[in-house]
């Protein structure tokens, strides 16, 4: 069984070794006492002149511990600095000398000590620069941990760092990216009498590429070859496709050659001959395109693999089911809308190209502009808009000459048209929308009241009570009445994850780097990562120098 390793690097005591636990001592106490001591020489112009330097420090604890604790003190909150920032053009340090230690001076048996005492007595305190000090954590200390950990490799899982005044973040974001290999876990014990660990798990399993979790299911990369893990981590359909899309409605579009289906087995139900695939399942429906055969069209297929009857004329473009209906172009040029089975149920050329939202879908007269059809493929809102969005919450932003403003499913206008912008996904999120005025943004409620001010620079929806918005050239959070939970520190977030999930946000710093906070706005998981997505199942899947793996919510927790 791998042990964790303890490593002291403050006073504090040392606890006992034990069939777990293996401590070793890497106070850097000494360490700071020889360079003090050296200080007060090269001050009181006795540089060199004594061996041993560190004794000006050492010996004076037998005189008057209390008052050596308060130097050493002083040493451990410059050391917590230290490991917290990295840095090396930030401010020097200044240690303080008690009054008992020029008495002390007096009585000792340390030759040449008048000139030091005469120093004492004339100035405030001794300057450290901050680069010998790093220069002690840096090649001192890592080098003593690397060594330790060298010649030990497969002896822990685990590594304890003892040392207080570093708050979780800090110690998370600075001190394991700094000094400690991404091969191991890492622990820091901040109240070793009770037993209260931080563990952190930079990654479960080491994979080439990898995608969050859909369905109880995720995809990941080995040997070229994808293939899906269970929430267990546990590789449940080999890694032997080519490109795969993520699970839905129980099926995943795969590739092996060309475009096929599985189910959540594994078994293949529909053949891999297919030369594209629509990403997923959308109401127990999915379409293939057959090319590069004679002819380049789509078939439908159900879940169990069953193709959907020919449509002639054929179809050469399609998008997603949605309330039982798609809308799809044939090789004569028109638009149509089909049922389950691929009977038409209207023929309108100027068909908006989207998908049903609330039983209603945009189509353009041309002669007349935007309007809406219910979901017989008749007339619900007369064509009369220049641009239409899709109903959200009974609700739908509509152009007209130039401005957007709300109508419900009646067409009548409940916001008026007031607002720019192109269309850029204008809908209705939790009760609020957001909205481009003189090219500042803001957001609405469904009255047109404007809830949160129009003075962002860009925003997005609001989801699970938040938005994500710009100001001032960087993003950061907003709860629903416009109060920031974040700083705007951060950078816009790739790879879909500007929102809350399961309690947690990624964010991206201007450093490229990724992490996760909570609804607070404070950092849970620390931004070391090169990559980070939505969490989901209570996982997300990371990248960190170049490899892909998961964490899950509990990457710092007590145990």
């Amino acid at each position: 069984m791998n042990k964790i390793l303890y490593i002291r690097l403050d006073s504090s005591p040392l606890p006992e070794e034990s069939d777990e636990i293996v401590v070793k001592d890497f106070n850097l106490e000494s360490y700071f006492c020889t360079l003090l001591g050296k200080r007060l020489q090269e001050e009181a112009g006795q540089a060199g002149t004594m061996l041993y330097p560190g004794k000006l420090l050492t010996d004076f604890e037998k005189f008057d511990k209390e008052a050596y604790r308060e130097i050493i003190q002083q040493w451990e909150e410059i050391l917590t600095a230290l490991l917290i920032s990295q840095s090396e053009n930030d401010k020097n340090f200044k240690i303080k000398l008690p009054n008992s230690y020029v008495d002390w001076l007096d009585r000792c048996d340390i030759p040449k000590v008048s000139k030091i005492k005469e120093y004492c007595n004339n100035a405030l305190g001794i300057t450290l620069q901050r680069k010998c000090l790093l220069e002690i954590v840096n090649k001192v200390l890592k080098s003593k941990v690397a060594f330790l950990l060298q010649r030990n490799k497969a002896s822990f899982n685990g590594i304890v760092f003892s040392i207080e005044g570093i708050s979780r973040e800090s110690y998370c974001g600075h001190l394991w990216k700094s000094f400690i290999t991404r091969d191991y876990d890492l622990w820091t014990l901040k109240e070793f009498k009770r037993y209260c660990l931080f563990y952190i798990e930079p990654f479960r399993n080491n994979f080439e590429d990898c995608r969050p979790f859909s369905e109880g299911f995720a995809a990941v990369k080995r040997n070229k070859k994808w293939g899906f893990i269970n929430s267990k981590m546990e590789i449940v359909i080999n890694c032997q496709y080519d490109e795969v899309r993520p699970y839905k409605e129980n099926m995943a579009c795969v590739k092996k050659g060309g475009w096929g289906a599985i189910d959540m087995h594994g078994n293949v139900k529909i053949s891999t001959i297919h030369g594209k695939s629509q990403e997923w399942f959308n109401d127990g429906r999915c379409a293939f395109n057959t090319f590069p055969h004679k002819y380049n069209y789509w078939s439908y297929y159900d879940k169990n693999g069953k193709q959907l009857r020919d449509v002639i004329p054929l179809i050469i473009d399609t998008c997603f089911f949605s309330e039982g209906l798609v809308v799809v172009k044939k090789d004569d040029g028109q638009y149509y809308i089909l049922d389950k089975e691929l009977n038409d149920v209207a023929k309108e050329y100027g068909l908006k190209w989207t998908t049903y939202s609330e039983g209603l879908i945009g189509y353009n007269s041309y002669s007349k502009g935007f309007g809406f059809l219910d979901n017989k493929g008749r007339s619900a809102i007369r064509p009369y808009y220049d641009e239409i969005s899709y109903f959200s919450e009974g609700l739908c932003f509509v152009k007209r000459n130039g401005k957007w403003g709300v109508i419900n499913k009646k067409g009548t206008v409940i916001i008026p048209f007031t607002y720019d912008s192109d269309y850029r996904d204008l809908h209705f999120s939790e009760g609020m929308a957001a909205v481009n005025l003189n090219g500042k943004w803001g957001y609405i409620n469904k009255q047109g009241e404007i809830i949160v001010p129009i003075i962002y620079e860009d925003c997005r929806p609001f989801k699970n009570g938040f938005a994500f918005v710009k100001y001032s050239g960087h993003w950061g959070y907003i709860n629903q009445i416009g109060k920031s939970i974040t700083l705007f520190i951060y950078d816009s977030v790739k790879y879909g994850g500007d929102y809350f999930s399961e309690e947690y946000a990624a964010i991206r710093t201007i450093d490229d780097k990724y992490g996760y906070i909570d609804r607070s706005g404070r950092i849970i998981i620390p931004c070391i990562y090169d990559k980070a997505f939505p969490i989901s199942n209570g996982i997300a899947c990371v990248s960190l120098n170049g490899k892909y793996g998961y964490i899950n919510k509990e990457w710092l927790k007590d145990l």
